[in-house]
């Protein structure tokens, strides 16, 4: 490893810092496919909303809100993985730093 590694370590580790502060902030919206339920998550994979149409609930169960809000959530966190992931590619893909785009690849799957 010599200083220009170093310096790409480094620069590389403030982009990261930067990304993950813009991805705290950056939030995806799901709706299940009937529209009952719709899930908000940030970037950074924390749930920040879950809306809950209450005239399609009416004409629902219990049953029936909890797979939404299952299917809402879960592609909110899918969603919100994948812009984290291409956040990172930006990052890794310009300098490709040991490889490591290709690790981060297979760790955001």
């Amino acid at each position: 490893m010599n200083f220009k590694d170093i310096g790409q370590l480094m620069k590389a580790q403030s982009e990261l810092k930067k990304i993950q502060k813009r991805l705290k902030k950056t939030e995806v919206t799901a709706t299940s496919r009937d529209e009952m339920v719709t899930a908000t998550a940030n970037g950074d994979n924390e749930l920040v909303s879950i809306l809950i149409n209450e005239e399609k609930f009416r004409n629902s169960n219990v049953k029936m809100l909890e797979r939404n809000i299952i299917e809402a959530v879960n592609k909110a966190f899918e969603d919100a993985k994948e812009m984290a992931s291409k956040e990172m590619m930006k990052l890794t893909g310009e300098m490709d730093i040991f490889g490591m785009a290709n690790e981060l690849k297979k760790f955001m799957k």
